[in-house]
């Protein structure tokens, strides 16, 4: 069975620009945003409970999910945030886990945001990587990407583990602060270890 290498990093980190390079070279890479935001897009089932939990007003005009408002709600709301992250958790989990059985490589990049505070990707991770970057360059690529305010992007990483506790609890770094050669050069390093670490147990 595939080795699990799980990637995660901070809001803004370019965890998913790490997935692809992983990708481009032939990782098999599973990015846990996707399915997340396909369950949100998809999942009657889960619409439902986010209008029985929370209320109507999280359902929009066209009668989907509004992640802005639902994003407004969890992260200043943790006790709304716990709810809704036992309805998505074991679903995501579930999908990664056939995902994976799938997989015939020697490892695959499970690209989860906040891997230290999830008992379940942390029960199937084999080796973590953490994606560093300075502050001011994440806040500056999530503003561009998102469009949220500064003080939300501050409001979600007072919601995850500080960075330098999770460079200490992961089992690898990659320094994504230059350009994008450079960090290529990085994953292929990186690639090139865990070829061997894993070629060797299996």
């Amino acid at each position: 069975m595939s080795k699990i290498v799980s990637l995660t990093g901070l809001i803004g980190s370019g965890k998913s620009k790490v997935g692809s390079l992983f990708a481009g070279i032939g990782v098999p890479v599973i990015d846990v945003d996707i399915i997340n935001k396909n369950i949100l897009d998809k999942n009657e089932f889960v619409k439902q409970k986010i209008i029985n939990l929370f209320g109507i007003q999280y359902i929009n005009q066209n009668s989907v999910l509004d992640k802005e408002k639902i994003r407004n709600l969890i992260f200043n709301d943790s006790d709304a945030r716990l709810k809704l992250e036992n309805i998505l958790h074991p679903l995501i989990f579930n999908e990664v886990a056939m995902q994976i059985k799938k997989i015939q490589y020697p490892y695959t990049i499970v690209i989860v945001p906040l891997l230290f505070k999830n008992n379940l990707f942390l029960s199937i991770t084999d080796r973590s990587l953490f994606v560093d970057c300075n502050q001011k360059t994440l806040i500056e690529r999530v503003k561009e990407r998102s469009k949220i305010s500064e003080d939300m992007i501050n409001t979600i990483l007072k919601t995850q583990i500080p960075r330098t506790i999770q460079i200490d609890m992961a089992d690898d770094k990659i320094d994504n602060n230059s350009d994008e050669i450079t960090l290529l050069d990085k994953v292929k390093d990186l690639h090139n270890k865990y070829l061997n670490l894993f070629s060797r147990k299996l």
